[in-house]
């Protein structure tokens, strides 16, 4: 259930490598009031760096070598470039991608990220194929939860959300009437509202009351 976590770190790889970085080598004066520092970010200029119009342009480096002589500094520098993707992953998207059973969504979105504050939106993604249940009636299959005043849960369903079924009633002995089977359970429970997203194909089920006792 953390794809999104790993979704979002790949993008922010593939931002950063997107464009292959170029490797710098140059030197500074040293003793300038400006002395270079490892580790560090800076802008680069030179009349070699040009935009697609022909204007002079700096590149963002951070230094990855630096080597101190007694009059310069040797450096070695990486181009430091980051290029946003052109969709992004949601920065509060809990997916449920395998079957799993009476799933609170609060507890899940708060095992994954820092609790949602006002202006927030938490976004629950059930994939297709994929059955969010529940194993005892009494418990529905999926709960919302509670959460602070201001925050927006968003829930898309491609696959299903289906509560337990009731239990059977139990039979009659010697000859009295057998008891009624119980109430199947819920399959969305919440007491906050939320924006649902139905997609075509999947399914919201309650569970079926059970079968009454001979």
């Amino acid at each position: 259930m953390a794809r999104a976590i790993a979704q979002k770190l790949n993008n922010k790889l593939l931002a950063r490598f997107r464009t292959a970085p170029r490797a710098f080598s140059l030197a500074t004066m040293r003793y300038s009031d400006s002395d270079v520092e490892l580790g560090r970010g800076y802008n680069l200029g030179s009349h070699l760096f040009q935009d697609a119009a022909g204007a002079r342009v700096n590149v963002p480096v951070q230094v990855t070598r630096l080597v101190p002589a007694p009059d310069r500094f040797m450096v070695e520098a990486e181009e430091m470039r980051f290029d946003p993707l052109a969709e992004d992953v949601p920065s509060h998207l809990c997916i449920v991608d395998a079957d799993t059973y009476n799933l609170n969504l609060r507890t899940l979105h708060d095992s994954q990220y820092p609790e949602a504050e006002s202006g927030d939106t938490v976004t629950l993604v059930i994939n297709a194929g994929v059955t969010v249940g529940s194993i005892i009636a009494a418990v529905p299959a999926l709960m919302i939860g509670d959460w602070a005043a201001g925050v927006t849960i968003k829930v898309i369903v491609r696959g299903r959300i289906q509560g337990a079924g009731g239990p059977a009633g139990a039979g009659g002995n010697a000859g009295a009437a057998g008891n009624p089977g119980g109430p199947g359970g819920a399959a969305l429970y919440t007491r906050y509202a939320i924006n649902l997203e139905y997609l075509a194909g999947s399914t919201i089920w309650g569970g079926g009351g059970g079968g009454a006792g001979g």
